[in-house]
């Protein structure tokens, strides 16, 4: 099992899932990238803090925000970029969901 720390969250390991090959370049993130996985459904994000994201990037430079849900959210978040001075396409990158096995092996 794996603890989700201050989450109330556990999931079991799967050992049925071969390593993954794929590196970070793979997915087009830097090897110095702090990764901030967003893994909810894109209409779950509210708004309003939208702008939490930009501030993330505004005060961690190496810090990338991976969606993993198309490009739904990406006005809202070129938007909140724009307020702060950034572009949003250079800390956030979306990625298509991937089978469920595919998922496993990558994280």
């Amino acid at each position: 099992m794996i603890g989700l720390p201050n989450i109330g969250v556990v999931y079991a390991k799967a050992e049925d899932i071969p390593p993954s090959k794929k590196s970070r370049t793979d997915f087009g993130l830097p090897d110095d990238a702090v990764i901030y996985l967003c893994g909810q459904a894109p209409f779950k994000y509210l708004p309003q803090p939208d702008y939490i994201f930009a501030e993330i990037a505004r005060h961690f430079p190496q810090a990338r925000l991976v969606f993993l849900r198309l490009k739904l959210l990406s006005k809202r978040l070129d938007r909140a970029g724009d307020k702060v001075g950034l572009k949003s396409q250079d800390y956030c990158l979306f990625i298509s969901m991937t089978q469920r096995i595919e998922y496993l092996k990558n994280n």
